[in-house]
């Protein structure tokens, strides 16, 4: 009755009806879940401000900031290859045999 390009669209428009109204169901069925991730996640920030997690982070981003503005790279990079000898020095020192000599 009406033409093969009118019953082509009017089939699309039916398919594009039928995916928005899924979308809808989606959507009220992840809405809970959506609002209790945002819960907790609110939640975990708050207990993360009440123990100073944040200060810390900007303290230590306080002394990276320091550190790498008077050190080069290459300082890094000896620090790096010696860390393990400065380590065992370390864990020689504090040994309490050691200590006690």
């Amino acid at each position: 009755m009406f033409g093969p390009p009118l019953d082509k669209n009017i089939k699309s428009l039916g398919m594009v009806l039928e995916t928005l109204e899924s979308l809808t169901d989606l959507l009220k069925d992840l809405t809970p879940i959506i609002k209790q991730i945002g819960l907790d996640g609110a939640r975990k920030f708050y207990e993360f401000e009440q123990k100073g997690y944040f200060e810390i982070l900007n303290q230590l981003g306080k002394a990276l900031d320091e550190i790498t503005s008077r050190y080069k790279i290459e300082d890094f990079k000896q620090l790096s290859e010696n860390l393990v000898m400065i380590t065992d020095t370390l864990v020689n020192i504090t040994d309490p045999q050691m200590l006690n000599k």
